[in-house]
């Protein structure tokens, strides 16, 4: 009966048959793959049955009115009926298959469309990043961008983006580009620090999602990879190179200051000669207000023995870009491969912040970085589980800053939480209990004084306990500079070249929290920024939690799954690589934005308007004998180290006085310049001005001396142009500039003083020429050599335009006069 059942349900409809094996199944006593038995299904009714031997007779009759009635619905259908079902089904099917094409259709379209307008944004976020922006600045957190953006870039990156559509599928660059969503709420408007922060994070997870399906597993890839090392090596050593480059063209320039690297080495110096942990300039004190004694002795023999700047400027590269071995040497021993290890050191040169602490905006190297190999060195040994020798390297690390204990105090909290308890109760103890020897004893007893740095928190109280009191006796105070918006884009920038690596250790990000909180309520905003020597503990940890994060990330962990998001085909086994390559895009695009270097937006270039003044160094240096005191400005002070006793321009020792002015800000104001001119017992001896519009001063004390007269007097000339006046906002006219041929085929501008003065007259001069070029011109008349009271009637000054006078005569010239008090 079966069979016959089977035979006549193969003829019919296909829905049909469908009901047939279902009533086959039933006739069988069969039911969602068990068997039927008597009153119930499964394993126990059939033990019942064979108990009771009850279902038996029930089930044959089921079966038997079964296949009474498969007869009966088999021939129930008429001729009619079975001609026409079949083409209903088939119908229905192709409606069915031509409904389902059509929404795969238009699933494609969208996913197309999406990848277009995807490529699109990221194609105009490379462009605007590349050619709109000028330049950025990283004090202020600022963007210099061109007026109006440039569209032949933007449709040609565009363009070129679009042509991966050709290699790629649609549905593929939607997953793999989806992170450039970041940049929208950023392009409508002016570039700005968030543009570039946005694209290099979007840049950074794209390339780990790409790496996550495969795109770096090609044999091209395995090349670069192979070579890492080496490209890590050569870097490591250019780099240094060049940062030692880029402080000698700052040294000769005078952009470097005497604080804080001229500072520090003269100390160091000192305590080579006996002076231990003594200072002079700018006045007689002790380890600068600090209590440094781990950086002051060591280096106290190494300018012994290499008495010079370069001295300095190399060891400062090897402590910052040198360390890059160190990261390597860390990466190996927590089971890296070369390739791995390289590209973490990589990471390390590439940190803006590496670069930015050479100059420190003009501060040159700070002593605090000497902090980063020894941190690098006590993880080694602590990862290594070599926790004496850590444990000494951590007593010596304190030694090198005293606010280096308020560093191990926050480690010590993260530690805790991570479950190194007895570590982080110990480290932390003694981080704290260091800072508050050093601030409350050991500072005072030798310095004399109380911890001057008490007044940067002036606005939270008066001493330590005010300000650990302060989130909760001033609230207002202290959350109001917690939380502005400046902080947050730091910790963004700084946290930017190791992501998204280093968020796998979260907690150890925390480990400067506290550091970076006591610069956030410092009272400056200007102190927030990504040159100063504040962030040297944060990016030393920053890399550390990079290298241990990478370790430990896995497919199945909550970050790689996040960053993942609706990605097909991922590889598990490209974790590791995609953290690693996504980090290392992070971090390229920040070195290029961020970085300060002869090649990216935050140029070093800005020193070119800087005037080399080594020459006028060179005869200073034939005038003041070697050894004798010198008190000398700023930017002077650095040409005489390993040569001088030097001392602040304002103290009494030195024997010469010598100092710039002009209108930077870092220049000895004209109120300490009158007093010099009005002290009989100083004599000015010699002047220079620089083409930057600065004005070098030498003074000597001795009354008996001859004082300068930097300028001249009337001399019958005649112009090649006509005269112009030179005067005031005010329109007080001061001066009578006449044009006289000059050297080299120029204009010799002379200016005649018409008038007598109570104030130093600075001139300015610009001309703008048809083709573009501008020049440019600023000084004080005669020097301010002189009192301004003193400048007799018609006395005369001079400056060189290098144009001839007929380029001259078509420019677009003015000349005007400031009076400074």
């Amino acid at each position: 009966m079966e069979r016959l059942l089977r035979f006549v349900a193969a003829f019919e409809p296909r829905s049909a048959r469908a009901r047939h094996r279902l009533r086959l199944r039933q006739a069988a006593g069969q039911n969602r793959g068990f068997r039927r038995y008597g009153g119930g299904y499964g394993p126990r009714a059939q033990d019942q049955s064979r108990q009771t031997g009850a279902g038996g007779p029930e089930r044959a009759g089921r079966r038997a009115r079964a296949a009474q009635h498969a007869p009966a619905f088999a021939g129930d259908r008429s001729r009619i009926g079975r001609r026409t079902a079949r083409p209903r089904a088939r119908t229905a099917d192709r409606s069915r298959g031509a409904a389902q094409e059509m929404n795969s259709s238009r699933r494609s379209a969208s996913t197309a469309l999406g990848a277009v307008a995807l490529l699109a944004v990221a194609g105009a976020a490379t462009a605007r990043v590349c050619f709109d922006v000028v330049a950025t600045d990283m004090v202020y957190f600022l963007v210099r961008a061109s007026e109006t953006p440039r569209l032949v870039p933007l449709a040609g990156f565009v363009a070129l983006f679009e042509l991966l559509l050709l290699r790629v599928k649609p549905r593929r660059l939607l997953e793999v580009f989806a992170p450039f969503v970041l940049v929208l709420p950023f392009l409508p408007f002016p570039p700005s620090v968030n543009l570039l922060a946005a694209y290099a994070a979007a840049a950074g997870l794209t390339v780990y999602r790409a790496a996550l399906v495969g795109a770096f597993d090609g044999k091209s890839a395995r090349q670069f990879t192979g070579r890492l090392p080496l490209l890590s090596g050569l870097l490591t050593v250019l780099m240094c190179a060049l940062g030692v480059l880029a402080s000698k063209l700052a040294y000769d320039r005078l952009f470097l200051t005497m604080s804080d690297w001229g500072i520090y080495t003269a100390m160091a110096w000192n305590t080579f000669h006996g002076e231990i942990l003594r200072g002079t300039w700018p006045v007689p004190d002790f380890s600068a207000g600090h209590f440094m004694p781990g950086f002051f002795f060591p280096m106290s023999v190494v300018f012994g023995l290499l008495p010079s700047v370069f001295t300095a400027f190399g060891c400062g590269a090897l402590a910052l870009w040198g360390s890059a071995v160190l990261v390597w040497l860390f990466a190996r021993k927590r089971g890296f491969s070369r390739p791995y290890a390289a590209a973490f050191g990589l990471i390390w040169l590439l940190y803006p912040s590496v670069s930015n602490l050479n100059y420190t905006l003009f501060y040159g190297v700070n002593a605090i970085v000497s902090f980063i190999p020894v941190f690098f060195g006590f993880y080694l040994l602590y990862e290594a589980k070599r926790y004496k020798l850590a444990f000494l390297v951590f007593l010596f690390s304190l030694t090198l800053k005293e606010t280096v204990g308020i560093f191990w105090l926050g480690w010590g909290i993260v530690s805790f939480f991570e479950g190194r308890r007895r570590d982080g109760v110990l480290y932390g103890a003694i981080g704290a209990l260091y800072f508050l020897l050093a601030v409350k004893v050991l500072i005072p007893y030798f310095a004399g004084a109380d911890y001057i740095f008490y007044g940067q928190f002036e606005q939270l109280g008066g001493g330590m306990t005010d300000i650990l009191l302060s989130p909760f006796t001033r609230p207002g105070e202290f959350w109001g500079q917690v939380l502005r918006i400046k902080n947050l884009q730091l910790l963004v920038l700084l946290l930017l070249p190791v992501f998204p690596g280093a968020l796998n250790r979260p907690w150890l990000l925390g480990a400067s929290a506290l550091l970076l909180g006591f610069n956030f309520v410092r009272g400056s905003e200007e102190i927030v920024n990504l040159v100063l020597q504040y962030q040297v503990e944060t990016i030393a940890m920053f890399t550390v939690a990079l290298v241990l994060g990478v370790r430990q990330a896995k497919a199945s962990g909550r970050l790689p799954r996040l960053l993942a998001w609706r990605l097909e085909g991922a590889k598990k086994q490209n974790t590791r690589l995609a953290m690693t390559a996504g980090t290392l895009g992070c971090a390229f695009f920040s070195h290029v934005f961020f970085a300060e270097t002869f090649y990216g937006k935050n140029n070093v270039g800005k020193i070119d308007g800087f005037t080399n003044a080594q020459e006028e160094v060179s005869e200073l240096k034939k005038i003041i004998p070697p050894g004798v005191k010198i008190s000398a400005g700023q930017q002077l002070a650095p040409q005489f180290l390993f040569r001088n006793t030097l001392y602040g321009e304002q103290r009494p020792e030195g024997e010469f006085v010598l100092y710039h002015i002009g209108d930077d800000p870092i220049s000895v104001s004209l109120e300490q310049h009158r007093k010099n001119l009005e002290d009989p017992a100083l004599a000015p001896v010699w002047s220079r001005r620089l083409d930057d519009g600065r004005t070098l001063l030498l003074f000597r004390r001795g009354a008996d001396l001859p004082r300068l007269r930097p300028y001249g007097t009337v001399r019958p000339a005649r112009s090649v142009l006509p005269p112009r006046p030179a005067a005031t906002e005010d329109g007080i006219r001061c001066f009578t500039a006449t044009f006289l041929p000059g050297e080299n085929g120029g204009v010799l501008v002379r200016l005649k003083l018409l008038r007598k003065l109570d104030a130093f007259p600075r001139i300015y001069a610009q001309a703008l020429f048809p083709d573009g070029r501008v020049f440019r011109k600023s000084f004080f008349f005669a020097d301010a050599a002189v009192a301004p009271e003193q400048l007799p009637v018609g006395a005369t000054d001079e400056f060189t335009i290098p144009v001839s006078p007929e380029e001259l005569a078509n420019s677009e010239f003015g000349i005007g006069v400031r009076l400074l008090p």
